[in-house]
C-alpha cells in the first residue's frame, strides 16, 4: 500500500499545477494561507489543514500556491492507496477468490490494484488532485468511511462457506455460531468501530456537504444488517459525541470572518467596506448551507434532460470495459446477497446497501442540482463504479477458478496461469485510460494565470484602483497577490454576483455600482470587453487595462430625433464624416426591458431611394447585449458606414434571429447637411 501510494503521489506531482490558479483553487490558495474564509459552505477542516501545510512547506521555499496544489495530490494518492487496501479487505470477506491456495493472494491483490488504478486515472478525480481543490480529500473521507464500517463479522471467517442442504443452512449456521460462542450480529470491537465510523463521518461533514448523501446509506446498512450492535446506550452516546464533535470546527467561520483574517470579504468600498459576510446566526446558517451563493435546482423536465450528460460522464470515465465490469460486479453482489447457502451473503447485502442507495441518491442530486461545475460531483460516483468494477473482475477470476476445480492436475496448473494472465490483462484498462487522458489532464504547464496577472500588475494600476471583470475566476488571483504576496493591498476586485443583491446582477450593474459608490477612485477593466462602450465611456490604458471614465447619462447628441422605437427611444445621433466614410452614433434611452438580443441595422439611401451604405452589428456586443439593457439607461450605438457621400436619408432598425424579427418598425430620418 505504501509503495502504491508513493508511486501515485509521484505521478500526480509530475502532472501537478505549478503555482497560482484562477477560480476556486486560487481562492483556496490565499484563504488557507490566512486561515480565512473561502466560499460557502466554508470547508473549515480543509482550510485549517491547508494553512498548516502551506506554512510547513514554506520552510522549504515552496510557495503557498504550489504547496496547496501538492496537498491535493497527497490526499488523492492516499485515497488511491487506501482504496487498494479496502478492496483487498472486502474481497477477503467474499468467496469469489480462493483463499486456501498459494496463488490466491497475488490474484486478490491484482484485482484490488485494478480498482485502485481505475480511480487514480479517472480524469476528473485525477485533475482535481492536481490543483488546490477539495475533492481528493472528499474521496479520501468516503474511502475512510467504508474502511471503518464494521463489514461482516468474526463469524464470517469461522463458518463453512457453503451448506450442503440449503434448506437447513440457516439452522446449521446458528449451531456453528453457538459452538464458537460468537454473536451473529455483534463482531468483536463493534462498538468501538461504530464510534470511529461516526467520528470519520463527522469530519467528512466539516469538509463537503455532499457527505450528507452517504450517511443515510451507512445508517440504513447498520440498521438492516447490524441492528443489534446499535442496542447499547454507550454506543449511541459515544457515536453522537463522535459525530457532533467535529462539527464544532464550523465555529471557524465566525471566528475567522473578520477583516484581519478575511480582508477579501471586507474590501474598501466608498466611505466604508463591501462586507460579503456579517456575523450573525442567519448569515452563518446561510453560509454553511450554501444558500448565500447563487445556485438552485432544476425542475423535473430539465433534470430529465441531464440524463444524456450523466451517461456521457459515466462512459467517458469508466469506458465500456469498466461499465461492463461494474454491471457484472453488481449482478454478482445481488446473486450472493440472496443466496442463503453462501457464507458471504451478509457481506454482499451490506456492500449493496452501502453503495447502491448512495449511487442513486448522488446521481439524482446531480440531475437536479443546477451548478456550472456539476461534473466534479460525479467523482464519488466514479469511486463506486470502480468498486463495482473490481467485484466484476473478481467474479470473472472466480469463474475460472471453478473451472480449475473440475480439471485434471496438469490442466489446473494451466488454468491458474490463465487466471493470473487475465488479472494482469485487466490492468491494461486503467493504464490505457491514463495514457489517453494524460494530455488533457496534465497541469504541469498551467502558468497562464500567473502570466496574466503579472501583465495586469505591470500595467501599474493605482493603489486605490477598482479592478473589474465579468468573470469571478479571473479576479480571484488578485487577492492572492494582495494578501499572500502583499502587492497593492488597497485595490478592490469586483465581478458580477460578488454579493447577492441588485448592485451586482451583471457586469453593467457592477460597473455602475462602482461608479456611483466610488466617484473618486479609478475604475479599470482587466481585459477588453467589447460592447461595454455602449453603456460606458471607456478608454484604453496600458494593456491589458481599460479605464471606465463614466456613463453616457449626460451625453447630448448633435442631432435630436426623440422618436419612440418600441421599448426604446431614439434620442438622436451624431454624424462624423470623413471622405466616403461616416461614423453614426445612435443615442438610445431604455423605456422597457428588452427580451432577447437584437442586431441594429443602419442604412443610408440617396435621393433616388437607392441604398448606398449599410452596417449591421449586435447592439451592445458580446458583453452588453440588449437583454442586459435596463430601464432608464442611456446608451450609444456606434456604426461605421462606407458610401459615396450621396446619402440623404437614414433608416434605423433592430432585428433578431434568422427570421429577422423586428423589435419595432424602422425609423426613417432625413439627413441634415
Amino acid at each position: 500500500m505504501l509503495v502504491l501510494g508513493a508511486l501515485i503521489f509521484g505521478f500526480y506531482l509530475r502532472t501537478l499545477a505549478p503555482g497560482l490558479l484562477a477560480g476556486d483553487p486560487g481562492e483556496f490558495q490565499f484563504a488557507a494561507w490566512n486561515w480565512g474564509l473561502a466560499h460557502p459552505t466554508g470547508y473549515p477542516l480543509y482550510l485549517i489543514v491547508g494553512g498548516l501545510w502551506q506554512r510547513l512547506l514554506a520552510f522549504f521555499g515552496i510557495s503557498p500556491a504550489a504547496s496547496l496544489n501538492a496537498l491535493s495530490a497527497l490526499f488523492g494518492a492516499v485515497a488511491v492507496a487506501l482504496l487498494y487496501r479496502l478492496l483487498v479487505k472486502w474481497l477477503t470477506k467474499l468467496t469469489w477468490l480462493e483463499r486456501g491456495t498459494t496463488d490466491s493472494q497475488p490474484l486478490l491483490q491484482l484485482v484490488a490494484l485494478f480498482g485502485a488504478l481505475m480511480l487514480a486515472v479517472n480524469p476528473t478525480f485525477w485533475s482535481q488532485s492536481l490543483i488546490a481543490e477539495v475533492y481528493s480529500l472528499q474521496v479520501l473521507f468516503f474511502v475512510l468511511i467504508f474502511w471503518c464500517f464494521p463489514l461482516g463479522g468474526e463469524s464470517d471467517r469461522s463458518l463453512p462457506r457453503r451448506c450442503e442442504d440449503a434448506k437447513n443452512c440457516e439452522e446449521l449456521q446458528q449451531q456453528e455460531l453457538q459452538r464458537l460462542g460468537i454473536h451473529e450480529n455483534r463482531p468483536k470491537g463493534g462498538g468501538r468501530a461504530l464510534i470511529l465510523l461516526a467520528f470519520v463521518a463527522g469530519l467528512a461533514l466539516t469538509h463537503h456537504a455532499t457527505s450528507l448523501l452517504l450517511l443515510p446509506c451507512v445508517a440504513l446498512t447498520l440498521f438492516v444488517t447490524s441492528r443489534q450492535q446499535l442496542g447499547s446506550w454507550a454506543v449511541w452516546i459515544g457515536g453522537f459525541i463522535a459525530l457532533a464533535g467535529p462539527l464544532l470546527l464550523y465555529l471557524y467561520i465566525p471566528l475567522r470572518s473578520g477583516t484581519g483574517a478575511s480582508p477579501w470579504y471586507h474590501q474598501a468600498w466608498g466611505s466604508g467596506r463591501l462586507d460579503l459576510y456579517t456575523n450573525g446566526w442567519a448569515s452563518f446558517v446561510q453560509f454553511i448551507s450554501g444558500r448565500s451563493i447563487s445556485v438552485g435546482f432544476r425542475n423535473v423536465g430539465d433534470a430529465v434532460g441531464q440524463l444524456g450528460f450523466a451517461w456521457d460522464q459515466w462512459l467517458l470515465h469508466l469506458s465500456w470495459g469498466g461499465l461492463i465490469m461494474a454491471l457484472i460486479g453488481l449482478f454478482m453482489l445481488l446473486r450472493a446477497a440472496f443466496d442463503p447457502a453462501r457464507g458471504d451473503a451478509r457481506v454482499a447485502r451490506q456492500l449493496l446497501l452501502l453503495t447502491v442507495p448512495y449511487a442513486l441518491l448522488q446521481q439524482l442530486f446531480n440531475l437536479f442540482y443546477n451548478i456550472g461545475d456539476i461534473y466534479v460531483y460525479y467523482i464519488s460516483l466514479y469511486l463506486i463504479g470502480a468498486i463495482w468494477a473490481t467485484f466484476g473482475v473478481a467474479a470473472l477470476v472466480k469463474s475460472e477458478a471453478q473451472a480449475e476445480e473440475k480439471a485434471e492436475a496438469g490442466a489446473r496448473r494451466s488454468s491458474r496461469g490463465i487466471r493470473l494472465g487475465f488479472a494482469v490483462l485487466v490492468l491494461l484498462l486503467p493504464i490505457l485510460l491514463g495514457r489517453s487522458f494524460m494530455p488533457q489532464v496534465d497541469q504541469s504547464g498551467n502558468v497562464g494565470t500567473r502570466v496574466r496577472w503579472e501583465e495586469i500588475l505591470a500595467a501599474n494600476p493605482p493603489d486605490d484602483a477598482i479592478l473589474i471583470s465579468n468573470d469571478r475566476n479571473e479576479i480571484v488571483p488578485l487577492f492572492y497577490t494582495q494578501f499572500v504576496e502583499e502587492r497593492g493591498p488597497s485595490r478592490t476586485g469586483l465581478f458580477p454576483l460578488i454579493a447577492p443583491d441588485g448592485r451586482f446582477t451583471d457586469i453593467g450593474s457592477t460597473i455602475e455600482s462602482a461608479l456611483q459608490t466610488n466617484p473618486d477612485r479609478p475604475i479599470y477593466l482587466i481585459k477588453p470587453m467589447p460592447g461595454l462602450e455602449t453603456r460606458f465611456d471607456i478608454a484604453a490604458r496600458t494593456p491589458p487595462l481599460f479605464e471606465v471614465l463614466g456613463g453616457w447619462d449626460d451625453a447630448r447628441p448633435g442631432h435630436l430625433v426623440d422618436k419612440g422605437f418600441g421599448p426604446l427611444t431614439l434620442i438622436g445621433y451624431d454624424w462624423v464624416g470623413v471622405d466616403d466614410q461616416s461614423e453614426v452614433v445612435l443615442h438610445w434611452r431604455v423605456d422597457q426591458v428588452i427580451a432577447g438580443g437584437y442586431t441594429t441595422t443602419v442604412q443610408l439611401f440617396n435621393a433616388a431611394g437607392e441604398r448606398v451604405a449599410q452596417d449591421d452589428r449586435a447592439a451592445g456586443g458580446a458583453f452588453y447585449g440588449t437583454s442586459r439593457w435596463k430601464v432608464g439607461e442611456r446608451l450609444v450605438d456606434r456604426h461605421v458606414l462606407v458610401g459615396d457621400g450621396s446619402a440623404v436619408k437614414m433608416l434605423v432598425g433592430m432585428y433578431r434571429g434568422p427570421t429577422f424579427e423586428a423589435l419595432a418598425p424602422s425609423i426613417e430620418i432625413e439627413l441634415k447637411n
